[in-house]
């Protein structure tokens, strides 16, 4: 009864959980890798746009700044329950995906993230494709780059606003 939405993969995308199987444990409804206690950054992403993410994550943690990655590997449950405990206090948090600025993720995480933001300072990034689709030929990691969604512009985004740009 009403819309619904089904996302079928591409040619090319990462097998994403299997990947982090060794490294995995579960926060709610969320799937996540890095630094547990007391990150400075939190990468939040939902579904092959994690994999961007985590290798972000392990250039953020080479600068040695602590970084979680969190996996939301279905958003209809981010209604249930909120995902930030008391001790998850972190100075920048990063909402990626591959999908528009309106109704995706960012949007179901918007009243934490204000939370978070209103309570402890932390920056809020929102990288998504905004109003681009994306329609030229080549792979996935070109059409990512063109729309500023690899890892190294998630990094360059989240060491901009760790300076406070």
């Amino acid at each position: 009864k009403g819309p619904s939405y089904i996302r079928i993969g591409k040619k090319g995308e990462p097998t994403l959980h299997d990947n982090l199987s060794t490294r995995t444990s579960r926060v709610g409804p969320f799937h996540f890798r890095g630094r547990i206690e007391a990150p400075q950054v939190v990468l939040i992403g939902c579904g092959p746009i994690v994999v961007e993410a985590l290798k972000a994550q392990e250039e953020i943690e080479l600068s040695g700044v602590g970084c979680m990655t969190l996996s939301v590997p279905h958003v209809s449950a981010l209604s249930q329950e909120s995902i930030w405990s008391a001790d998850l206090v972190p100075r920048v948090v990063c909402v990626i995906e591959e999908h528009g600025s309106i109704g995706g993720l960012y949007s179901m995480l918007k009243d934490d993230l204000r939370k978070v933001e209103n309570d402890h300072g932390a920056s809020i990034l929102s990288i998504n494709t905004g109003h681009q689709f994306h329609t030229g030929l080549g792979s996935r990691n070109e059409a990512l780059e063109h729309l500023g969604m690899d890892s190294k512009a998630i990094a360059a985004a989240v060491f901009r606003a760790l300076e406070g740009g």
